[in-house]
């Protein structure tokens, strides 16, 4: 079952929040750009656990997200310097 985002806070501090509880992302959206063309991305999560999470970011952030997101998955040094 997936477990819906960590309320009242942005997505960037949700996927912060959670990688430094042990958590792994499983998958990132393609692009940041939705069918719409409404900028918008999601990132898959698995806890420790095993529960997982989606989260989601719309116009702005979802690329900030996306790349966050990239990234933390190619286990860049400085995957978390992104402006939120």
């Amino acid at each position: 079952m997936i477990e819906p985002p960590i309320p009242s806070r942005s997505p960037l501090a949700q996927l912060v929040f959670l990688i430094s509880g042990g958590a792994e992302i499983t998958k990132v959206s393609e692009t940041p750009v939705a069918g719409n063309g409404l900028p918008y991305c999601y990132v898959e999560v698995t806890g420790s656990t095993g529960t997982q999470y989606v989260v989601y970011a719309y116009e702005k952030e979802a690329a900030k997200l996306h790349e966050m997101a990239i990234n933390i998955m190619n286990k860049k040094e400085n995957a978390f310097d992104i402006d939120y």
